[in-house]
């Protein structure tokens, strides 16, 4: 009879079966091939609900897809060519299966292999969808895609339109299949224009599929939750190698978890490319727990830049209250032509936020910049935040070897934050670690509780591990906070720089506090460097900070000091600079090279509360030139071998309540053009500052008494204890943070608690120290 009630009575042509089925049934189909039918037009159409399940076995009703193989082939000749979806294919049927508008979950579609479709016909629906093409949203699991094709979209499958929300696509494999047009999208898999619950891809596996833009899964206007599944070695020329989705509609998301992408290419985003376009709101991607290794980007289109190895986004102008998350994923050894060898993106738009959380960045190469992480900052009021990430071995052969961060000249009012970092053994030439540069108005760059170790930056003139640094007219604020730098190299700054000046300057804030630095070198500014230049207007604070055995090879062991503009301003307070070393300024180098030399208003410096010691070289701790406003106030300046300081060059030094103490050495060597002005309270440890030495407040050829060998605190028997000068000019707090005034003002880094003087010195006359009794009480007159 042939009416499908039993095996033995089994549908000899499928097609027949589903024509005939009612809505609920079940149809059963055995191991063999099934066409369609005979002309380009045919297909298995399902227009009602029903459940189509492939792999038995007709003899004994066993059901095992993977032995049982059930295909529906649109190859009608079967002349194809294995790998071939070019030539044998004008006889094929276009659209292998047709799922009708009206399709629900109802609707099951499990252990099939779908192949041959050659939708290369005219109009939409015969350009789209080789192997399915469906307008429901049915639940299709355990199917096969292969070697299907489509002149637009969906060469595997194409899901499209708003029937098709809630549709179901779970363990199924799309290998090798295509979506020809260079502008047209999802060699594997095609979402678009479903929005409300959207699509669901879940234990999927895309291998080797190639797209115009998204050889693997392609979606445009849709909400999509891929989840579990594996993008391997898809290929496309433009956009997105594995995943590719553009968003022209707001409150809609891609939410990626779990994923492989291994071994994708594109010329944007090999592993994964996503759009919010210009407009939109309320649009998300979410990417967590995913791992992107081997992706590159190549330069496949004339014409066409490249960025992203594994991943690349953009949040378009005008858009606002988007949302990029990336968390929990690794990226390893992606790569790209130009910027961004892992992630690259660009946020225009207004109120947007980006976050990276516990991510790895390994081995990832960029032939621009940042290697690991490239990002371009725009618009109003946006939000980037990076939280315990990892950044190693990266290279990028221009800047930011971890990671690079760009605020340009529309960006305002927006904040970078990056917090609890890791960057090791980064490459690069300039910010060898981390580069954040800003261009835009009243930006606000946090980095705090990271740590920057071995990172080399590599070329001439190279700088820093982490490199900040304002330009192009911008204003704001850079702050590195509570971070850790050790072994890194670079020709200038081997630890942290920031600086600003070119393309119109610019006038940033600076604070550099509570870090550490350890080892690393340069050629100039073993540890630090800060600099203004052409337009420059910065103030730089660094403060309770530790310097210890940082190298250069030729200026500057820790801190390089390049104030070449008339508005620069730096405040070292509470640091500890030891055991660095350098031919000249073991501790610290400042020179101001501007033009007429010196500015008349020049810039100043101001190092307060700190210990300098220990320090080589072959002049001295601090060599300082052609700075006209430099001082030092409550610094001990100790056993360092080359000397104290050195000034030169029209330089002027101020001194108060500072102890010179560095014996074998000149405490103090100065050109005949300098000036030095002493407010009083210092200690020094020969003869050389005699000729400006305060006659009344300053001590000379005088041994400090120091606690021991390396503790510079005070003894009870000192003669620095109290005896320095307080002008109103005093900070709140010693070098250990205690009370800066117990009793008088001591002279050097450290208050003791010690009590020796009556009578302390104010620079203009002495006050008794103690309790002030006023007699009558209430006074009926000033006390002057």
């Amino acid at each position: 009879m042939n009416n499908g009630t039993s095996w033995e009575d089994a549908y000899t042509n499928l097609q027949n079966a589903l024509a005939n089925a009612n809505p609920g049934d079940e149809i059963r189909a055995a191991q063999g091939t099934y066409l369609p039918g005979t002309t380009p037009a045919a297909t298995f159409l399902i227009d009602k609900n029903l459940h189509l399940l492939g792999g038995y076995d007709a003899s004994t009703g066993a059901r095992d897809p993977e032995m049982y193989v059930t295909t529906l082939s649109g190859d009608l000749n079967g002349d194809d060519a294995e790998d071939d979806l070019t030539n044998f294919r004008s006889d094929n049927a276009r659209t292998v299966v047709r799922i009708e508008a009206g399709i629900t979950n109802a609707t099951l579609i499990d252990g099939f292999t779908i192949r041959g479709g050659h939708a290369g016909g005219s109009g939409a629906a015969n350009e789209s969808g080789g192997g399915v093409y469906a307008l429901g949203a049915p639940v299709i699991r355990n199917c096969n895609f292969e070697q299907n094709y489509a002149l637009m979209s969906g060469g595997g499958l194409y899901l499209g339109g708003s029937g098709s929300e809630g549709a179901l696509i779970e363990n199924c494999l799309f290998e090798k299949n295509r979506a020809d047009k260079p502008f047209d999208a999802g060699g594997g898999l095609y979402v678009g224009n479903v929005e409300g619950n959207g699509v669901s891809v879940s234990e999927c596996r895309f291998i080797e599929n190639e797209g115009g833009r998204g050889g693997g899964l392609a979606c445009i206007d849709a909400n999509l939750q891929v989840a579990n599944s594996t993008f391997m070695g898809n290929v496309n020329e433009r956009q997105g190698g594995g995943l590719w989705c553009w968003q022209n509609t707001s409150n809609l998301s891609l939410e990626v978890d779990g994923c492989t992408f291994e071994g994708n290419q594109s010329s944007f985003g090999g592993g994964l490319y996503f759009v919010s376009s210009a407009g939109v709101q309320n649009d998300s991607l979410i990417v967590s727990n995913s791992i992107f290794v081997d992706n590159t980007v190549v330069p496949n289109s004339i014409g066409w830049d490249q960025a992203g190895g594994a991943i690349n986004t953009g949040i378009g102008e005008g858009s606002f209250n988007n949302t990029i998350l990336i968390d929990n994923c690794g990226f390893y050894n992606n790569s790209s032509t130009q910027s961004g060898g892992g992630i690259s993106s660009g946020m225009q738009g207004d109120l947007n936020n980006y976050q990276i959380t516990n991510s790895v960045f390994s081995g990832n190469t960029a032939a621009y910049n940042g290697s690991g992480f490239s990002v371009f900052l725009g618009g109003l009021n946006n939000q980037l935040d990076m939280q315990s990430c990892a950044f190693s071995e990266n290279e990028a052969q221009l800047s930011g070897g971890g990671a690079f961060v760009l605020a340009n000249e529309i960006a305002g009012q927006s904040n970078v934050m990056i917090n609890g970092c890791t960057f090791s053994q980064n490459t690069s030439s300039d910010g060898s670690g981390l580069l954040v540069q800003s261009r835009g108005q009243n930006i606000e760059i946090e980095v705090k509780n990271s740590q920057f170790l071995q990172n080399t930056a590599m070329d001439y003139a190279a700088s820093a591990a982490a490199d900040f640094y304002g330009t192009g007219g911008g204003t704001g604020t850079f702050t590195v906070d509570s971070c850790y730098f050790e072994g890194n190299y670079s020709y200038w700054s081997g630890g942290v720089e920031m600086g600003t000046g070119y393309n119109g300057g610019g006038d940033f804030d600076f604070y550099l506090s509570n870090s550490t630095f350890l080892g690393n070198s340069s050629t100039e500014g073993g540890a630090i460097g800060i600099w203004t230049d052409d337009g420059g207007m910065a103030n730089f604070h660094i403060e309770n900070c530790w310097l210890d055995g940082n190298t250069s090879t030729l200026k500057a062991g820790g801190i390089a000091i390049y104030p070449n503009t008339p508005n620069f301003h730096a405040a070292i307070s509470r640091t500890e600079i030891t055991n660095n070393q350098s031919p000249e300024g073991g501790a610290i180098y400042i020179f101001e090279s501007p033009n007429p030399i010196p500015f008349s208003e020049g810039p100043s410096c101001k190092i307060e509360n700190s210990l300098i010691t220990g320090n080589t070289s072959n002049n001295a701790a601090i060599s300082v030139d052609s700075i006209r406003n430099f001082q030092l106030i409550n610094c001990t300046i100790a056993d360092n071998s080359g000397g104290g300081i050195g000034i030169a060059g029209q330089s002027s030094l101020t001194l108060q309540n500072t102890i010179l103490y560095n014996p074998g050495f000149a405490e103090f060597v100065g050109t005949s053009d300098v000036a030095v002005t002493s407010n009083g309270g210092n200690l020094i440890g020969d003869g050389s500052l005699a000729a400006h030495a305060h006659s009344s407040y300053d001590q000379q050829n005088t041994d400090p008494l120091f606690a021991g060998m390396d503790d510079f605190h005070l003894t009870e028997n000192s003669p620095a204890v109290d005896a320095g000068v307080d002008a109103g000019n005093l900070s709140d707090t010693d070098l250990e943070g205690n009370s800066r005034v117990i009793n008088c003002v001591d002279i050097g880094a450290y208050e003791s608690e010690f009590t020796v003087a009556m009578e302390c010195l104010t620079g203009s006359r002495e006050v008794v120290a103690g309790e002030v009794k006023l007699s009558p009480n209430p006074a009926t007159d000033f006390l002057n």
